[in-house]
């Protein structure tokens, strides 16, 4: 829940029909419009029909906070310091401090079963207990493959878990920890889904299956290195992994492959149809730093190899770009640090239409006129005019941005979604201007590395998928169509799939 200058992070329900409401002004904070007060409480007696504040006076960012009773309880946040209230959340003193630390972290959450079992986790995935009421802390250790932001719960006395990109249990208050979860331990780069339910992704595990919406996936073909993949529909499908080009004829049951000796690297494929198709700035060795695609008009029997280069700009100069994009059989599209390029004969030649707009960050088009870029971690660029003008939108945050799909008209307006860096996923809405930013919580602050949408009966499903084995799934409350008289909300759906 946003306001003009922060969020609330968490709601607490007691039993008397009393609700906290731990609330921060972070966006004020970062645009130093204030210097204290960063963090504030709000309470409401009557379950939540009326509100005043109960309590405001830090200069630090508030992430959790937990009761052991009415009186009773523990906050945490941005800093190294744990504070304590015995009045009910009313006023607030520092329990516990660690700023003599060597390591800078923060915790994330808290939780109580009683006035004396505590746990509290920080960004580092360490998770700490007090079984004296906060006065001193332990450590428990536990054996994760990830780097994670987690979460403790405390269920009882005895039960308590650790949640976040991995699910852990303990039977002894903390002492032992057991890996519950059944997840596959991998990176997702790239996701493609031809219906609500039949997805498949690039991994590190090499070549994954989805066929139930994402919410679990199998390895169907164990290459590693897997980074890029696209289906062109329930059968037929092409990937790469390393210097190997797969393809698959029957849903990838099997894959045949294809060795490029002589390349170093290969960003990505993408095609228009059934028939053309780009393997994406691939560099070979002993080639003079130049940047080349290869060039499929026959189903991928035969590639043909195009250099990547501008009157303006040669192709031993070109930055990286993170992926390519038809909008139509004259349109195919990318940015990097030196602009917006389009080749209007397939990948043979380029020219470059925008070099004012440049990055090395996520970007879309919707089609030859519109597309939305992200130009640094804060300012995005959008046009609708095929280039001639720009609009320019902060981020919420700053943020760096990996991936960006322009879904299509909604009611609300044109709906985009963007994903990065920290777990970031933010929702624009164009109409007339942005009038409209929604950030969702991915529940991790690692890469989100692609954004994929099917649109069925008009309604966007959406899935978001990158480091640490999360996908995170959004069935979105608003119709995709071009003609705007459709104003009836759909309750949205959302839900978070193998990120515990």
């Amino acid at each position: 829940i946003y306001s003009p200058n922060g969020e609330i992070t968490q709601f607490y329900n007691f039993e008397n029909n009393r609700i906290l409401a731990l609330a921060n002004n972070y966006f004020a904070l970062y645009e130093s419009t204030i210097k204290d007060s960063a963090s504030f409480i709000l309470e409401s007696l009557d379950d939540g029909y009326t509100w005043d504040t109960l309590w405001i006076g830090l200069s630090d960012i508030m992430y959790s906070l937990t009761f052991a009773n009415d009186s009773i309880g523990w906050m945490v946040g941005e800093n190294t310091n744990i504070y304590k209230t015995q009045d009910g959340g009313k006023s607030w003193d520092i329990q516990y401090s660690d700023s003599l630390n060597d390591k800078y972290y923060y915790y994330t959450n808290i939780s109580s079963v009683d006035t004396n079992n505590v746990f509290t986790s920080n960004n580092l995935g360490e998770v700490f207990n007090s079984n004296n009421g906060g006065e001193t802390w332990n450590k428990t250790t536990f054996q994760s493959d990830f780097e994670w932001r987690n979460k403790v719960y405390t269920k009882n006395k005895t039960e308590s878990f650790i949640y976040g990109n991995d699910l852990f249990k303990s039977n002894d208050n903390g002492i032992s920890w057991q890996r519950v979860s059944k997840s596959l331990k991998t990176d997702f780069y790239e996701t493609d889904f031809v219906n609500d339910s039949l997805g498949w992704a690039a991994s590190n595990l090499g070549i994954l299956h989805s066929k139930d919406g994402g919410k679990s996936w199998e390895v169907q073909h164990n290459i590693l290195g897997s980074t890029s993949i696209y289906m062109i529909d329930s059968l037929e499908g092409w990937a790469i992994a390393g210097n190997y080009l797969l393809h698959t004829l029957n849903g990838g049951v099997t894959w045949s492959d294809t060795t490029f000796n002589d390349i170093s690297m290969i960003r990505g494929i993408t095609f228009l149809d059934k028939n053309v198709g780009v393997i994406f700035e691939y560099r070979k060795y002993y080639a003079n730093d130049n940047t080349y695609n290869l060039v499929t008009t026959d189903a991928g029997k035969t590639w043909k190899e195009y250099i990547i280069e501008s009157d303006s700009q040669p192709s031993n100069l070109l930055s990286s770009f993170t992926k390519m994009k038809f909008t139509d059989n004259e349109h195919l599209w990318f940015v990097n640090q030196q602009g917006v390029w389009l080749s209007r004969d397939t990948a043979k030649t380029w020219q470059i239409i925008a070099s004012e707009i440049n990055c090395f960050e996520g970007f879309d088009f919707y089609d030859s006129l519109t597309a939305f870029v992200a130009c640094d971690h804060k300012t995005m660029a959008f046009t609708k005019d095929g280039f001639k003008t720009w609009e320019f939108v902060e981020n919420p945050y700053p943020f760096q941005t990996i991936d960006i799909e322009i879904i299509g008209e909604t009611y609300q307006g044109l709906l985009i979604t963007t994903c990065g860096f920290d777990g970031s996923i933010v929702n624009y809405y164009y109409e007339d201007g942005f009038d409209f930013i929604h950030s969702i919580p991915s529940y991790t602050n690692r890469e989100i590395n692609d954004a994929e949408v099917f649109i069925k009966n008009g309604r966007p499903h959406i899935w978001w998928s990158g480091r640490n084995s999360t996908v995170v799934y959004r069935l979105s409350e608003f119709l995709v169509t071009e003609v705007k008289d459709n104003n009836e909300v759909i309750p949205a759906s959302f839900e978070l799939h193998q990120n515990y």
